[in-house]
């Protein structure tokens, strides 16, 4: 009887092992935030309509005068919180051939180009990798200048690379999560070309 315990209980902790290994193995491809936020009808255009993507709820487009950039940038009702959608320049980045680890390549890329226009070294508070509508995608949080968190996305539509940078006015946690949830919905609602976002 004794060893039939001891056998049950063997079993039981490794039923426990296989679950939660096959449970963490599964969750770690989610973002900690959710990309569930709602979008409404209207659709942002980058300047020279080479991409397009659907605009949440409570947000708006408006042109970038300060960066003489091909983006799509969106503000936040209430103008505590912004996002920045910018094609990146692959050759840059990378010497020609795509390479697995690119994406890692692109937040290495993107924190350097942060921190030189800071002029100072990055916070860095945080580190990601998910999927999004099968979508890979890397982020990263720092802090800026002024003390409030900003989180950078990386991830490829077709054959093109993007940043995606939610930037925020604000430390209220509902409005940091409420950019960060619709900075990762954004992903599967942009589109290559004139193609309307469905």
């Amino acid at each position: 009887m004794k060893v039939f315990g001891i056998g049950k209980i063997a079993l039981r902790i490794l039923s426990f092992i296989i679950f939660t290994t096959a449970f963490f193995s599964c969750s770690s491809n989610r973002s900690i935030y959710n990309s569930d936020f709602p979008f409404s009808n209207n659709i942002a255009y980058s300047s020279d309509s080479s991409f397009s993507a659907a605009v949440p709820q409570g947000w708006y487009q408006i042109e970038d005068n300060e960066c003489n950039c091909n983006n799509i940038l969106l503000i936040r009702e209430g103008l505590l919180a912004s996002l920045n959608l910018v094609p990146v320049a692959m050759d840059n980045v990378s010497s020609g051939r795509i390479e697995k680890n690119l994406l890692e390549r692109l937040a290495k890329y993107s924190k350097i180009l942060k921190s030189h226009n800071s002029g100072s070294a990055l916070k860095i508070i945080d580190e990601e990798e998910f999927t999004v509508d099968k979508i890979p995608a890397r982020a990263y949080k720092y802090i800026n200048a002024k003390g409030f968190v900003q989180r950078v996305l990386l991830f490829s539509i077709g054959n093109k690379y993007f940043e995606l940078t939610g930037n925020s006015a604000t430390k209220k946690k509902d409005i940091l999560n409420d950019l960060f949830s619709a900075q990762n919905s954004i992903i599967g609602k942009i589109r290559l070309g004139k193609t309307q976002v469905r």
